[in-house]
């Protein structure tokens, strides 16, 4: 590999080979991590045509989203969409970022006083513009007591402290008491209306108000009303069926606030199919994350509604 860099972060690439059977290259990058794109997005360079600014939240959300099993396929349609993609994400507040970074720290570890390396690779996922928002918000962990740190050729290793434990405790619990579930689906389906009822039934069940955001989408407010609504949420319930590009970006603002997601689709959207009938295009973007999903069919709504409920049970505490 001939040092390339990434189209969408620019950094040097760890892997990039083309796939010319399917018109794709695979690429792995240390910001945005592994995806694929086509062949001719990439040569004709379609993503020049964002700003850099935008580019870096793009950056943050693939690494935020998916992984080296699960990639993201960069298509035209994706690139067109790009802009609503990363919206939630433009509006994030300075809190917001500075607490991601501190759960990302301490919310990914049993060990009580390990360490973790950050670098220039994890910028972009903390939705941030330089290593120097980075190491700002370090050191006033550091002055706070909540980390120590040492810095060596621009790799930062955090070591956990108990009264950063203390903070990450009280920082959980801000959204623990409360009852509200934010719902991210399709509008204007023909399974909405059973999907959206099903859904607060089982929540219902389990002391939670599962509440929809308006379907009025045209309104240019609508962007704050479901990121205020999402951080009023205790968790979130995103429905991915026909790659509800909405239920992605509001699942990834939403577990970059640090909040769990329980993750819906159609069960023949899960499934590789055989029919070449079958619209390729409504399926997942990945091929093996059936796993964390919970498949629901239509006319067997009730199975899916003890399936939630078990769920919700099972992951939220």
């Amino acid at each position: 590999m001939d040092d390339k860099k990434c189209i969408i972060c620019s950094n040097l690439l760890n892997e990039f080979y083309p796939d010319n059977n399917r018109g794709r290259y695979h690429i792995v990058c240390p910001a945005c991590g592994a995806y694929q794109i086509y062949k001719d997005l990439w040569d004709d360079s379609v993503l020049s045509k964002f700003s850099s600014k935008d580019l870096k939240l793009f950056s943050g959300y693939l690494r935020n989203n998916f992984s080296p099993q699960n990639q993201m396929l960069i298509t035209g349609e994706i690139c067109v969409k790009i802009p609503k993609i990363i919206l939630p994400y433009d509006e994030m507040s300075i809190t917001d970022k500075i607490n991601g970074v501190f759960k990302d720290i301490y919310g990914n570890t049993t060990k009580i006083l390990g360490a973790i390396k950050l670098s220039s690779s994890d910028v972009y996922r903390f939705y941030l513009a330089t290593i120097g928002d980075l190491q700002l918000i370090l050191k006033h962990f550091r002055e706070r007591g909540f980390i120590t740190f040492s810095e060596e050729n621009g790799v930062f290793t955090c070591f956990r402290t108990i009264k950063g434990w203390e903070e990450y405790e009280k920082l959980k619990e801000i959204n623990i008491s409360s009852n509200k579930v934010f719902i991210a689906c399709a509008f204007g389906t023909s399974y909405q209306e059973n999907l959206v009822k099903t859904i607060r039934v089982a929540c219902k069940k389990r002391g939670f108000d599962a509440e929809l955001v308006s379907d009025k989408r045209h309104n240019d407010d609508i962007s704050h009303k479901i990121i205020g609504d999402i951080k009023e949420s205790r968790f979130v319930i995103a429905d991915f069926t026909d790659q509800n590009n909405g239920a992605y970006f509001e699942a990834g603002y939403a577990m970059g606030m640090g909040l769990e997601v329980i993750k819906l689709c159609r069960k023949d959207h899960l499934e590789e199919k055989k029919d070449s009938q079958f619209d390729k295009q409504k399926r997942l973007h990945f091929d093996t994350r059936q796993y964390s999903h919970i498949a629901w069919e239509n006319d067997k709504w009730t199975d899916f509604e003890e399936d939630l409920v078990n769920q919700i049970k099972a992951t939220i505490k």
